[in-house]
């Protein structure tokens, strides 16, 4: 049973490929740090922020999706931590905003279960991860309908998982029948309250698609 983890970014992604993924001893291309190879189909498990374009290849693909504002500060914060220590986060938000490269934060759960990515693009860039990173790994959708973001997913047999969800990880470790230490990896630092205070109005305007979709999957007609 071939799988891939279509990894949104900042829904715990590194948890599951560094616990539950590596423990296989079966081929696998998994994370984002060297490019994506013409012969992906040969690996019996991929994980990685490669969107829609492995999905055929799979027996299985499944993917954690995210409250849309909370996924947003999560991305920025990582960004700040890695990229920009010299910035507070509300410094890269506005810097984000004034180069309209936030853009590329925004309405990331139905830009990576619809989208694609542009394997040229990535593997050209894959070494300045900066700039793969603000760029939405190359990921783009013309998706803003609801009714075509369900036909989608419903198309590609998506397994969809909630970052809420307490069971997540006992999930996913089920699609590779292993069991996993819960430790916390990746984490980014704590955003102040004043600052989620401050640009919550504009990440909900941004994010408005996404907010929609995120309805959608929270509620009992899509369980």
């Amino acid at each position: 049973m071939s799988i891939y983890h279509l990894h949104i970014p900042r829904t715990s992604g590194v948890f599951i490929r560094e616990n539950i993924i590596k423990q296989i001893n079966r081929p696998m291309f998994v994370g984002h740090r060297i490019p994506v190879p013409e012969n992906i189909s040969e690996y019996k498990y991929v994980s990685g922020h490669f969107a829609t374009n492995p999905i055929k290849f799979f027996d299985i693909n499944f993917a954690i999706y995210r409250e849309p504002i909370s996924l947003t500060f999560s991305y920025i914060a990582y960004m700040r931590d890695n990229f920009y220590p010299h910035l507070s986060v509300g410094q890269l938000i506005d810097y984000y905003i004034d180069s309209d490269k936030i853009k590329n934060f925004v309405n990331i759960n139905s830009k990576f279960l619809t989208g694609e990515m542009d394997y040229i693009k990535y593997n050209k860039m894959i070494t300045d991860l900066k700039t793969v990173a603000e760029s939405c790994w190359y990921v783009t959708s013309n998706c803003n309908n609801l009714q075509f973001f369900i036909e989608t997913i419903q198309k590609n047999k998506t397994i969809l998982i909630s970052y809420n969800d307490k069971q997540k990880y006992e999930k996913v470790s089920k699609f590779y029948n292993v069991n996993y230490r819960n430790i916390d990896i990746n984490r980014s630092s704590k955003i102040e309250d004043k600052v989620l205070k401050k640009y919550k109005s504009i990440m909900l305007e941004l994010n408005s698609f996404d907010l929609e979709v995120f309805d959608y999957l929270e509620s009992e007609n899509y369980k």
